[in-house]
């Protein structure tokens, strides 16, 4: 819920600017379906595995870092599309508009890395992750958007990826980087 909570006021925040160029999410800054099953598909299979099979400490990280990472990607992208000054595609370094496939902006990567510490401590408070994993949450969702962009700036503009598929991509790569480090620590 606090996933959904921050991707829905996240999308809200800052709409008019969104809106005169033309980079809200359709249906009037709201998200769709589509993108809810990319954000959170990865965390239903780890709940499902958390479950099911002998991992269960493995699977509720990866449960909580894909929700950290799908939730903090979206509070990045919407505020950096709201509030962004200068806005780099990660490929090039060359700035471009808001919104571009690919692009971050200083404000929305800090504010994916603040959303990403406060969804991990969330967890951390509810006992789902001891709160030493909660900077492993942050770099792993950070790791994950990092991907998503690359990808994003390579692909999307292709037609190869969609945002959704980016979506779903970002949190798998989040919630593997997370277990793979966490089984080091």
């Amino acid at each position: 819920l606090a996933t959904f909570a921050a991707a829905v006021i996240s999308s809200r925040m800052g709409l008019r600017r969104k809106l005169l160029l033309g980079i809200e999410e359709e249906r009037g800054g709201r998200r769709g379906a589509g993108n809810a099953i990319a954000n959170t598909g990865v965390a239903a299979v780890a709940a499902v595995m958390g479950a099911l099979t002998y991992a269960h400490d493995a699977a509720l990280l990866a449960f909580v870092v894909a929700l950290a990472a799908g939730g903090s990607d979206t509070v990045a992208s919407e505020i950096g599309k709201a509030w962004g000054r200068t806005t780099y595609l990660i490929t090039t370094a060359r700035r471009v508009r808001p919104g571009t496939p690919g692009a971050m902006s200083l404000e929305g990567t800090v504010a994916g890395i603040l959303g990403a510490a406060i969804l991990g401590s969330l967890a951390a408070a509810l006992g789902l992750i001891p709160w030493t994993f909660v900077p492993l949450v942050v770099l792993a969702a950070t790791i994950g958007a990092l991907v998503e962009s690359l990808l994003g700036a390579t692909l999307e503009p292709r037609g190869i990826l969609n945002n959704d598929i980016l979506n779903f991509v970002n949190t798998a790569v989040a919630a593997i980087v997370a277990v793979e480090l966490a089984g080091f620590l």
